[in-house]
């Protein structure tokens, strides 16, 4: 809890344009953790709990966070590009935030938490 990885890069550089990132936090509490900047593409943070955690710039592009807390994560200019949120909590967590949503996977149910988190009122269809 409350851990600190400001900066902290997962990666390393076999070449100018080979680098590979390899990080496991599997079921970890990092609620209130600092990791601005921290460069997660690609690592499972799968079940972990992220719950007002800044990751304010974070490159946590193609990263695995199926079933994690992210209840009021700050993602201010994080990229998300191709993350798997399905089965997050994702509660107060506001895409218009993140530096890149594109290929975001979530569940249909989501939809609605993250709706409501950037302003939107969802209503249901009205029934003829």
């Amino acid at each position: 809890m409350a851990a600190q990885f400001r900066r902290a890069a997962f990666h390393r550089a076999f070449g100018r344009k080979v680098v590979r990132t390899a990080a496991i936090f599997r079921n970890c509490n990092l609620e209130l953790a600092e990791m601005a900047g921290a460069g997660l593409a690609g690592c499972e943070l799968s079940a972990s709990r992220l719950r007002e955690a800044d990751l304010t710039g974070a490159d946590l592009e193609g990263a695995d966070l199926t079933g994690a807390d992210l209840f009021q994560a700050i993602i201010d200019g994080a990229r998300l590009k191709g993350a798997d949120l399905r089965g997050a909590e994702v509660s107060g967590l506001d895409l218009r935030r993140a530096a890149s949503i594109q290929d975001l996977k979530i569940n249909a149910d989501q939809q609605h938490r993250l709706l409501a988190a950037m302003g939107l009122d969802v209503y249901p269809a009205p029934t003829s």
